[in-house]
């Protein structure tokens, strides 16, 4: 009756082996929605937001195609308040925004502290990540 592999415990796994297939017709015209968001009109756009707030399994479907920006929403707003945003990323930013953002992240300055505690802290953790 039910696959023995599927933890029902998890609703992305679930989600993925009961609701959606990749291969649906519909499923790759909302894909294709989510990867070109910069070249639709305000109105494709608002089908778009609706078509998103609309389908449960959307969300999971976002996470796929733009995983980046997904994981930056569950980080500004938690894993389950992200649901509740993503149909609100403007139609401008891209992945590749995610990305370039992502990449900004890693190359901003580190602060050089005055305190000779936390120099040694600053230095001890620079040596483990080279290690790495």
């Amino acid at each position: 009756m039910f696959d023995t592999d599927v933890d029902m415990g998890s609703s992305r796994k679930f989600s993925q082996k009961r609701s959606w297939d990749k291969h649906n017709e519909n499923t790759q015209e909302i894909i294709q929605m989510m990867t070109h968001t910069n070249r639709m009109n305000e109105e494709e756009f608002l089908v778009y937001q609706e078509v998103l707030r609309t389908f449960y399994t959307s969300w999971y479907i976002f996470k796929e195609v733009r995983p980046v920006t997904a994981h930056m929403l569950e980080e500004l707003f938690g894993v389950e308040e992200a649901k509740l945003h993503f149909a609100d990323v403007s139609r401008f930013f891209t992945e590749g925004n995610a990305v370039s953002m992502v990449r900004y992240v890693e190359n901003i300055p580190k602060i050089a502290h005055q305190d000779g505690f936390m120099k040694r802290i600053n230095l001890l953790a620079s040596q483990v990540s080279e290690e790495e």
